[in-house]
């Protein structure tokens, strides 16, 4: 499918193609302050759900039976003691 969307590159440009010449072309800076904001906000909500959530009913038995199973270093259980 193509698309006609531009951004620095053909307007034959796949849709994925251009969405990822504009992720190259896009820099920090050039973010809307209210989308960098909202970012934060979610990043953080992510992490308070997960460490509210590692106490639920049924996350020590998880860890019980993951932990024994040893690591790889390819990620991370969360509220491991």
């Amino acid at each position: 499918m193509r698309s006609e969307i531009i951004i620095g590159i053909s307007i034959n440009s796949t849709l994925t193609e251009a969405l990822a010449a504009f992720i190259v072309e896009s820099t920090y800076g050039g973010l809307p302050t209210e989308v960098v904001a909202s970012r934060k906000r979610r990043v953080l909500g992510s992490i308070d759900i997960a460490w509210a959530g590692s106490i639920a009913p049924g996350c020590e038995g998880a860890r019980r039976m993951i932990l024994p199973e040893g690591t790889t270093g390819k990620s991370t259980l969360c509220a491991t003691q």
